[in-house]
């Protein structure tokens, strides 16, 4: 469980990231259009290398709290004082 949600949150800050990457870059485009800026390419394989990279290092982050999590007692950690 920890796991998946390292993982989701990972992909989600790299997807909003993205977006706002290439938001960012649809405005510079509309700016500097007088000054020869009229394509703007986007590295589809290299996001996507992006993406896949994030949750490789979701999975990594998440393995030091569920080996954590995994040593303690399900009750113990429940129990409220």
């Amino acid at each position: 469980m920890i796991a998946i949600e390292s993982v989701i949150l990972s992909v989600f800050g790299t997807v909003l990231g993205i977006l706002v990457g290439l938001g960012a870059g649809v405005v510079v485009r509309q700016a500097y259009r007088d000054n020869g800026l009229s394509t703007m390419s986007i590295p589809w394989l290299q996001l996507l290398g992006f993406l896949g990279a994030a949750i490789l290092v979701g999975l990594v982050a998440s393995i030091s709290p569920a080996s954590r999590a995994l040593k303690k007692p399900v009750l113990e950690a429940v129990a409220s004082d």
